[in-house]
């Protein structure tokens, strides 16, 4: 598998000679956001090491704000090695810094690491999308569009309901149309992997191109409902911690089901490979709620055994049984530093999937934009997302979720953490708001709806976005749109964008 030899490490080795026999091996120079330094050196004697990394001159805190990293020992054979690791912080900066290994404090070895980001492709205008998420026919919504009153023409459905999908379009001024294509679920059908309508529905995009509007179809990665474990063979259910038990949740995937990853690259490598298709794009990629500890192992042995104030948990933790997660579990809530280092991991594992999937569609000559929806509470980062590590592996546009906030407050705290951790000038971000009035307080859902939305361009960014996504055509003609009709949440989304043009015009910098 693709992913185990990203996981891999090929060591480059970086020679300096203190003594004779003396050598370290660093991992690599140059590093994503996603990867971590990692330095081994074969301990000779007694001798106190430790190791910096250097911005500009000045030591350099890691994830958990170690200035000066102590190795951990690993005895192999007949040889005592010593082992270092940086976890970088989340968006660490790009740019050249200094790594140095110090024994009795003398240096004796002192090369530079490279942080990049990767390039993202970017249109010359902003993204301004409708979707269409459901597992409905969309060729059903041509009599809801006729009470809409909006014209329709065309001697098929396909025809019909695409003139009054680009009318709809044209009146919310949005450029693109994207169509869930890819959706797993046990509840609508056990006896097929992909439900048909989506895949069906994937076909409206291509009289949508015909009539000049950006299309993309998307896939649901994880979240698949309805499954009970073993339902598809070697799918693994994702474990979660809740109430002070491990759990098997089947309704979301693991990200370590190698069958669930080859499945997504295979749908949407299917689905994105027509000619009018422009984005693809994924869903629901990242660990489930409360979840992710079956990456439990992994992560101890990749990262937390290399740190040596955790060294001695190697006695407690032998079988790697239920028992043994549920323990883990325990310290990772009530240990800060394994908290975010475990946070930090399963953003890690996630983007190289993103990475394994960019690079199979690439294979497949498939070089489009791709799209990855994540979630806007503390930037994903709760569940296995990160937008500097998804930028890196492949993702061009992060779809960034303003919904699901349940108070004024909740809202006010993401938007902060966005202005203050998460926010750059350097990646593709376009925000997005759910159709939706139990989601958006019932009472006065359709000014809430909004004024997210402009909040986070006008009170959250330093810069305006890279355009706006509105959740999604089928909430809005057969969703829960609260005391309020569908014209008066079109006409609020109108007014929303004609607000935010006239900023654009004002300011001349919305792009």
């Amino acid at each position: 598998m693709k992913i185990i030899k990203i996981l891999f490490f090929v060591f480059v080795i970086i020679l300096l000679y203190h003594e004779e026999g003396e050598s370290f091996v660093i991992n690599k120079n140059e590093f994503f956001h996603y990867e971590y330094i990692e330095v081994k050196g074969q301990k000779l004697d007694e001798s106190s090491y430790k190791m910096q990394i250097l911005k500009d001159g000045v030591t350099f805190p890691d994830l958990i704000g170690r200035t000066e990293i102590v190795p951990s020992v690993e005895v192999c054979g007949d040889s005592t090695n010593i082992v270092f690791i940086f976890i970088p912080p989340y968006g660490v900066q790009d740019g050249q810094y200094e790594l140095k290994v110090y024994s009795n404090d003398e240096v004796i070895l002192s090369t530079n690491v490279y942080f990049l980001s990767r390039m993202q492709a970017r249109l010359e205008e902003p993204i301004t999308s409708l979707d269409f998420e459901e597992n409905y026919d969309i060729l059903k919504l041509e009599k809801d569009l006729q009470n809409l009153g909006i014209p329709m023409e065309g001697t098929n459905g396909y025809e019909r309901v695409s003139s009054g999908i680009k009318y709809l379009l044209n009146d919310l001024k949005c450029n693109t149309f994207l169509v869930l294509g890819g959706q797993t679920s046990g509840i609508i059908d056990k006896h097929e992997l992909w439900l048909k309508n989506p895949i069906n529905n994937t076909k409206i995009l291509n009289y949508l191109k015909r009539k000049g509007f950006q299309t993309g179809v998307y896939v649901m990665a994880f979240l698949t409902l309805g499954f009970n474990k073993g339902d598809i063979p070697d799918y693994k259910p994702n474990l979660v911690f809740r109430n002070g038990k491990i759990q098997e949740e089947p309704k979301y995937t693991s990200i370590t089901s190698y069958r669930r990853i080859e499945d997504v690259k295979s749908i949407l490598a299917k689905l994105g490979k027509e000619d009018y298709i422009d984005f693809v794009g994924l869903d629901f990629v990242r660990v489930g709620d409360y979840g992710g500890y079956e990456l439990s192992k992994d992560f101890f042995c990749d990262i937390l055994i290399k740190i040596p104030e955790y060294t001695n948990l190697n006695e407690k933790f032998k079988k790697w049984d239920i028992n043994d997660i549920e323990s883990f579990a325990k310290l990772v809530k009530s240990d800060s530093n394994i908290n975010i280092m475990f946070k930090w991991y399963q953003s890690r594992r996630v983007s190289l999937i993103i990475r394994e999937i960019k690079d199979y569609l690439r294979e497949n000559g498939i070089n489009k934009p791709l799209i990855v929806f994540m979630l806007g509470w503390n930037g994903g980062r709760e569940h296995g997302q990160d937008l500097f590590m998804f930028r890196d592996a492949g993702m061009d546009y992060a779809f960034y979720m303003l919904y699901e906030m349940y108070s004024q407050k909740m809202f006010e705290e993401m938007g902060m953490y966005y202005l203050s951790k998460i926010y750059n000038k350097d990646s593709n971000i376009v925000f997005g708001n759910i159709i939706d009035a139990n989601l958006n307080g019932e009472d006065n859902s359709l000014k809430t709806f909004s004024s997210r939305l402009w909040d986070f361009v006008m009170k959250y960014s330093y810069f305006t976005p890279n355009g706006l996504f509105f959740h999604d055509l089928h909430r809005l003609i057969r969703g829960r749109l609260g005391n309020f009709s569908r014209h008066e949440w079109i006409d609020e989304i109108k007014s929303l964008r004609d607000s935010l043009e006239k900023i654009k015009s004002s300011s001349n910098n919305y792009n």
